[in-house]
């Protein structure tokens, strides 16, 4: 059963040959279904895009890879940023090593990991 207002293509006619619909309701069908496509992709959009940016963006904790990170500057944050950096590193197999401390919220403590302890900056 097609939903209410749909056009079905061909349409037949009287004596069993395709019957054309006039270029009005062709184009009354394609754009009633392009709008719930538009609909469909401006629910999902906003949904996804904010799933993504949890995943992706700077939240709270140790953001970075298997070459260092950052870490939001707190003064309760810069107490617990060596062993926060070193437990992210050590995911990678290596050690942690501090490039720099901003001491102003807004900033970041940023690290990196190098593979022995001993490495020289």
């Amino acid at each position: 059963m097609l939903p209410p207002g749909y056009i079905r293509r061909p349409t037949w006619d009287a004596y069993g040959r395709p019957a054309f619909l006039p270029e009005d309701a062709l184009l009354e069908s394609f754009l009633r279904d392009l709008g719930a496509a538009a609909m469909k992709a401006i629910r999902t959009v906003p949904i996804a895009t904010a799933i993504l940016a949890w995943f992706i963006g700077v939240h709270p904790g140790v953001t970075g890879n298997d070459t260092g990170g950052i870490i939001p500057w707190s003064p309760e944050n810069e107490v617990h940023a060596p062993a926060m950096a070193q437990a992210h590193c050590a995911r990678f197999r290596k050690y942690a090593r501090a490039t720099s401390i901003v001491r102003q919220y807004g900033y970041y403590i940023g690290f990196e990991c190098v593979w022995s302890p001993s490495v020289r900056p």
